[in-house]
């Protein structure tokens, strides 16, 4: 049996920086999609369907990221600071084995620095994707518009996804691991298109030319109308 996949946050910023985060384990899910449905009544055939509005897809993960965890995190990632993998090296010990003899027990192990603190890290980048802050190496930081991310699950991939809520409840039995719940909402993304407007002087007289033409009306004349209309409106 395969080990199941590991969640995979990955994000990208306006700048095009960004970085993904591995969770140590995912300990619920809730994969959310939903349509709008209108409550009129509508006609039988084709156009039925337009009456159904897909929302956005949302996605709720409650996760554990620790500074013991039981795989390498990949090269690279976000949280890899410090952590030293040591793929080659088993260690083996012999166990008597049902029905006589011995068994090998053979397993892989990570180190980790003495100033390995993965927890601290993964929660500072997942907190900067979330409020749209990057921080530079010289430890200054600058603010950008929130990341945008890839979430990588056993079920499916979603792109386009964008933080709506980051909870992180703390207390003394969770001190040596990072519980959280974070909640992603859809972004829909649509292109525009530019088109060449017509220059000023052409959109004048176009203007020009589909305006009514009017009469010439002299001033004796204009005045005559102007008396007119004022004794209609005083009753004579």
């Amino acid at each position: 049996m395969s080990s199941p996949q590991p969640v995979a946050l990955s994000y990208t910023f306006s700048d095009g920086s960004g970085g993904q985060v591995i969770l140590d384990a995912s300990v619920s899910e809730n994969h959310v999609a939903s349509a709008q449905v209108t409550q009129h009544q509508v006609e039988t055939g084709p156009d039925v369907t337009d009456h159904i509005r897909p929302m956005p897809q949302k996605l709720t993960i409650e996760g554990v990221i620790s500074n013991t965890p039981i795989s390498a995190v990949p090269a690279g990632t976000s949280g890899m600071r410090g952590v030293t993998a040591i793929p080659d090296t088993l260690y083996s010990v012999d166990r008597p084995a049902v029905g006589g003899g011995t068994r090998t027990l053979r397993w892989k192990a990570l180190s980790f620095s003495d100033d390995f603190d993965r927890m601290r890290d993964c929660y500072g980048d997942l907190i900067g994707a979330a409020l749209g802050i990057v921080s530079n190496a010289g430890g200054t930081a600058k603010l950008l518009a929130p990341a945008i991310f890839t979430i990588t699950t056993s079920l499916r991939t979603y792109d386009s996804m964008a933080i709506t809520n980051f909870a992180v409840p703390r207390s003394v039995e969770k001190g040596n691991a990072l519980f959280f719940s974070i909640d992603f909402q859809e972004i829909r993304i649509v292109s525009t298109v530019t088109v060449a407007a017509l220059p000023s002087q052409k959109i004048g007289k176009q203007r020009r030319a589909n305006k009514p033409a009017q009469e010439e009306v002299s001033p004796a004349e204009a005045k005559r109308s102007t008396l007119k209309a004022i004794v209609k409106a005083a009753g004579f």
